[in-house]
């Protein structure tokens, strides 16, 4: 298993990230990919996500009705997997592409147990 990590300002370029799904609208793209809350979307269209911009970006390319390949690591599992999303339209404005998601900042993924501190982040104080 792997837990996530908020990244912050820390920066560990050898530990995969990416940005944690927080909420998917029901009967959106997303649930009918199969994507649940906490996945984590890794890469899009084969690009890694470096900020959580990129994945702003990738979707203004698109319209509604369009395919997008999204790289998720499931909820508690180890390994990555290629979701084809096919995009829907906006509720605000219908030629605009639509997810049906929510994310989170971009995290690290570390395995489960290793904690901050073992993924090169500072400890975080309570």
């Amino acid at each position: 298993m792997v837990a996530a990590v908020p990244l912050g300002a820390a920066s560990v370029d050898s530990t995969p990230r990416g940005l944690l799904v927080d909420k998917v609208d029901a009967g959106g793209p997303a649930e009918k990919a199969g994507i649940v809350v906490n996945d984590v979307i890794t890469a899009v269209e084969g690009v890694a996500l470096e900020s959580p911009k990129d994945i702003i970006v990738a979707l203004s390319r698109h319209k509604p009705g369009d395919q997008m390949v999204l790289t998720i690591r499931a909820v508690k599992e180890t390994t990555t997997t290629d979701v084809t999303l096919t995009l829907g339209a906006s509720p605000e404005d219908a030629t605009r592409p639509y997810m049906g998601l929510s994310v989170l900042a971009l995290y690290l993924l570390v395995p489960e147990g290793q904690g901050p501190s073992r993924a090169g982040l500072p400890a975080q104080s309570t």
